[in-house]
């Protein structure tokens, strides 16, 4: 895990193409809600990555048993994505349990099938905005010319990943964790499908 997320960061700074800051229009435009002007792709990526810290939260936050709290590394992926969560796997070392109180309002929450099935039509709707409307070759273009888009695009790989490993190796859904491949909607449908314990 350290070494992925060494490599995300490296990425980031040293080879990520594009423009960056000021230079960024494409930046600007997801930043302050003129989705009108990317393509549908790019926004697509953009909300996805918006969505894929609540499903961590969903994934993590009910086993989070451990001495080292999951609740921060989640935050901060709101902000980061997986450079905020990767942290957490790494220095999660310990196998001191410790029990976490949440409140009936939080455990109903994120125990709500509700939940999971509107952040999954809202996904749904998502690809089919972002499939039907727009251009892979405006995407690759874009790619090359903001270092947001090159990096969101490598956020969204390695959390796409990430969400395999959790449900395959602490959730133990062996093969139907490959579903996990399908970004953002793979993860959610297998949460939707898990009974409760």
């Amino acid at each position: 895990m350290f070494s992925l997320w060494a490599a995300l960061i490296a990425y980031a700074v040293f080879f990520a193409p594009g423009k960056s800051g000021e230079e960024d229009d494409i930046m600007k435009h997801l930043l302050t809600g003129s989705f009108e002007q990317a393509d549908p792709l790019v926004v697509m990526v953009f909300s996805f990555l918006g969505i894929f810290p609540m499903i961590f939260a969903l994934l993590i936050l009910p086993n989070d048993t451990r001495k080292l709290p999951a609740w921060p590394f989640v935050l901060g992926s709101f902000a980061l994505g997986a450079f905020s969560l990767l942290p957490y796997f790494f220095l999660r070392k310990e196998r001191k349990h410790i029990e976490r109180k949440f409140s009936e309002k939080t455990k109903r929450l994120r125990d709500s099938k509700l939940v999971i099935l509107i952040l999954a039509v809202l996904t749904a709707g998502l690809y089919l905005f972002g499939i039907f409307m727009g251009s892979i070759e405006r995407y690759s273009e874009a790619f090359q010319s903001s270092q947001l888009v090159s990096v969101m695009t490598a956020d969204l790989f390695v959390l796409t990943w990430l969400s395999w490993y959790v449900l395959k190796h602490e959730y133990k859904m062996g093969t139907r964790a490959f579903y996990s491949f399908i970004p953002v909607l793979g993860p959610l449908c297998l949460l939707l499908l898990k009974e409760k314990k």
